[in-house]
Formats: structure tokens, C-alpha cells, sequence
């Protein structure tokens, strides 16, 4: 995969990032962004739900750690 990568509202167009990466400041933020690899299971994350940067099964950033988690394989 190749990053960073533009997404985010591009002239006036949604672009989404590519599988296995997330928006910076989300798809749905109205500006263009950046788009980063996914988190792993126990980094540091925003806690953003529009950013969906935590990868892995069912992978979601618990607002109060801030951290990613993901379900066992």
C-alpha cells in the first residue's frame, strides 16, 4: 500500500482511502486529508469515530484509553 495518499472530499468528489488505511480527519470531514496505515490492536488513538483508524476484526477506539481494540481472531 502506498501512503500517504489523498481522501476526504476532493473537488467536491468522496474519496475513501484504500483497504487496510484511514482518513486523518475522516472521509466524511468535508476537506481533503491524508490517508494512514491502520492502527494495531493497543496504539494510541484520536477516539474519532469519523477517522475509523483502528484496524483488525471489529477494530474501534475506546473513548476512554484512547487506545484501539480489536476482537480475538
Amino acid at each position: 500500500m502506498r501512503l500517504p495518499a489523498p481522501c476526504g472530499t476532493i473537488d467536491g468528489e468522496s474519496t475513501p482511502c484504500a483497504t487496510g488505511a484511514y482518513c486523518d480527519a475522516g472521509v466524511l470531514s468535508g476537506t481533503a486529508c491524508t490517508g494512514r496505515a491502520n492502527k494495531r490492536d493497543g496504539d494510541a488513538c484520536t477516539g474519532s469515530p469519523l477517522t475509523l483508524e483502528c484496524g483488525g476484526d471489529n477494530g474501534h477506539c475506546d473513548a476512554t484509553t484512547h487506545t484501539c481494540l480489536a476482537c480475538a481472531p
